[in-house]
């Protein structure tokens, strides 16, 4: 009944130098210094992970930095936190980023929102009373489907502009019959040049049947560029043709004549009773009818008198009064004269 006890005290004895020496050894080849314990791997683990959470921290910093749609406000406080310790770093990124980021957001939107067109406006002013989530979903959809609501306005406009020819009219009604990214293609990229192509075409009409001044003035704004030609159709045009109303309701000047080419006056002829014998011959048939006979000098000269020319008197250019006493005073003479011829005779 003994001999299991003492096979189990064999075994244990033969066992324990085993189990011992190793320990030992081990123990000696790794002396410790006197006062010094082993390594302590938890306190180790705690300094590895603290040291990589800080890289980490850095890094995603300077990645906003980085980052061109990060705001003034985020950058700045980013280059506060690289500067100051780890601790600056954590709460940058879980407590200033998301602060600095939604007053960024507002700032962003508001700039969309003055250039923006009344639907962009609109739904801007919404999210503006909302929170900073409503802010950032403007800036992520909604403004780019009020945007395309604004656009599709311009380009019906763009038809009913009477300033607009049939190129721009034609593309309007191409992009408004296609997708949001056709019509914004036609606003930006296909009307100015369309526009442009169009404006030549009606100077070029204008060349053709103005005046003198719109002609001049058509030609000189075709030589140039693109907006010497709006300039034209804008004020230039309207001068011009003003000039051309003018010049048309101005009589032609006549011409001048020289003093060689004026048409010379007729020749004075003698007066009535300046020729003796004819005078007298006529005046006496006529007091007397006895010869029956008139001299044909005297009559012709005496129709040849005209009222206010008496060359034998000098009062050629006299007025009508001047004329007339004039006249008056040669029928005198020859009373005077037929007088005294009476005597002679008898």
């Amino acid at each position: 009944m003994k001999l299991p006890r003492v096979s189990a005290v064999v075994a244990a004895a033969v066992l324990a130098p085993t189990v011992l020496f190793p320990s030992m050894a081990s123990a000696a080849d790794n002396p410790q210094p006197a006062g010094v314990s082993g390594p302590d791997t938890g306190s180790e683990g705690a300094a590895d992970q603290t040291g990589g959470q800080e890289e980490h921290d850095r890094a995603e910093v300077q990645r906003l930095l980085a980052d061109p749609e990060s705001g003034p406000g985020v950058r700045e406080a980013a280059q506060k936190a690289l500067a100051g310790t780890a601790a600056d770093l954590r709460q940058f990124l879980t407590v200033e980023l998301a602060r600095q980021r939604g007053d960024d957001n507002r700032v962003k939107l508001s700039k969309i929102m003055v250039a923006g067109g009344p639907a962009v406006r609109e739904a801007a002013g919404h999210a503006l009373d909302g929170t900073d989530a409503d802010v950032l979903q403007f800036l992520t959809v909604g403004q780019f489907t009020a945007r395309a609501s604004d656009e599709r306005v311009l380009a019906v406009l763009t038809l009913s502009d009477p300033d607009n020819g049939p190129h721009v009219r034609e593309a309007a009604v191409k992009a408004l019959q296609g997708t949001p990214a056709d019509v914004t293609r036609f606003l930006t990229t296909e009307l100015p040049a369309l526009r442009a192509t169009d404006h030549r075409i009606k100077v070029s009409q204008l060349a053709e049947t103005g005046g003198p001044a719109v002609r001049k003035a058509a030609l000189a704004a075709l030589d140039g560029d693109d907006a010497a030609v709006t300039a034209f159709l804008k004020a230039g045009w309207a001068t011009a043709r003003a000039a051309d109303e003018a010049a048309a309701n101005t009589p032609a000047p006549q011409p001048t004549r020289s003093a060689e080419q004026q048409p010379a006056a007729p020749a004075a002829r003698p007066a009535a009773l300046t020729t003796t014998t004819g005078t007298t011959a006529d005046t006496a048939a006529g007091a007397t009818g006895a010869t029956g006979t008139t001299t044909a000098g005297t009559t012709a000269a005496a129709a040849e008198v005209r009222p206010g020319q008496l060359a034998a008197t000098g009062t050629e250019g006299l007025g009508w009064e001047a004329g007339g006493a004039a006249a008056l005073g040669a029928v005198g003479a020859a009373l005077v004269a037929v007088s005294r011829r009476r005597p002679a005779e008898d």
